[in-house]
């Protein structure tokens, strides 16, 4: 399996590896309001925060709490989101926008969580439901021809991508 990267994709007009979660509530809403009158597909939810600001966060404590479970050991309360490798799918959310890369082989494995496709947009489907640790991830891609595209073409369809939920800052430089 070729090196892997993990890949944030942002707005040219945003800030990078931040996460909307992180503000207290008052200021999230007025963020979201505020991007939410940009016409971009990438802050589409946005337009709807009332009812994806609650989503967004259910979502995050599962996410954080399945994490632990599963042996990991986050340092933050909100992770940074990430996709393996890159997706055309994001890129052109972000209007072409900018990326940041990062070697998987450099995140430990107690510092990371995936899912298939985006945790929150299904996340009350059943088949959504489900984290993985680097470990198992690259299992299941090497099970699969040893890409991405195989172990979603075969398993989940209507997934554009795996993303990453990076949770320690140490890792951005």
């Amino acid at each position: 399996m070729n090196e892997l990267n993990i890949v944030h994709y942002y707005h040219s007009e945003c800030m990078p590896l931040h996460s909307i979660t992180e503000l207290p509530e008052k200021e999230a809403f007025e963020m979201g309001y505020k991007l939410g009158l940009n016409n971009g597909t990438a802050f589409y939810r946005f337009k709807d925060f009332v009812n994806y600001y609650p989503r967004r966060i259910k979502t995050e404590e599962w996410l954080h709490n399945s994490f632990i479970e599963l042996g990991g050991e986050p340092k933050t309360e909100h992770p940074l989101y990430f996709v393996l490798e890159s997706s055309d799918y994001l890129k052109d959310w972000y209007d072409n926008g900018k990326i940041i890369k990062i070697p998987l082989s450099i995140i430990d494995i107690k510092h990371i969580s995936f899912t298939l496709g985006d945790s929150c947009a299904n996340f009350d489907k059943e088949d959504r439901k489900e984290l993985y640790l680097k470990d198992k991830l690259c299992e299941m891609i090497k099970n699969n021809n040893g890409t991405i595209y195989e172990l979603l073409r075969k398993n989940h369809k209507d997934y554009h991508y795996i993303e990453c939920q990076l949770w320690n800052k140490e890792y951005i430089v």
